[in-house]
């Protein structure tokens, strides 16, 4: 009974505004150049992207930026043989067809109405040359 009063009072309230955690990982190491380490979530949340004032004006004071994995073409190329299954393999055979049958499910609930028929098929096709921590990774993103 509970839960349902709060149910109903919350659909009737606006929800809260998303903010910045007000402890960020953000650590200063002291050196003869200060330097910062910043750890973050990797997920497309809203809250991940909200950054803390204290980590925007220590951006601010950097003179340069280092992500954790290079953006560039030959890192990013070089990352797919680390993804990918060997030739031959499959997820479909590794997971089995009734797995692989719920993964194009949750492929087609993320996405919603926003895919044309069949679309969660080809992109479960797609992620099943992909090692299964892979694919989930980007089931997430979606």
């Amino acid at each position: 009974m509970g839960l349902l009063g709060t149910a109903s009072i919350t659909a009737q309230t606006a929800p809260p505004q998303i903010r910045p955690t007000e402890k960020p990982f953000l650590w200063r190491i002291e050196g003869p150049v200060p330097s910062y380490l910043y750890g973050t979530i990797h997920v497309p949340e809203e809250r991940v992207l909200a950054l803390p004032d204290v980590v925007r004006q220590a951006l601010n004071a950097s003179d340069v930026f280092h992500a954790e994995i290079p953006l560039d073409t030959a890192t990013q190329m070089s990352l797919m043989g680390k993804i990918m299954l060997p030739p031959g393999q499959d997820l479909r055979k590794i997971a089995g067809e009734a797995v692989f049958a719920r993964l194009i499910k949750a492929i087609a609930k993320v996405a919603g109405n926003n895919l044309p028929a069949g679309a969660a098929e080809i992109l479960a096709a797609t992620l099943a040359a992909m090692k299964p921590w892979a694919a989930m990774s980007q089931v997430e993103l979606l």
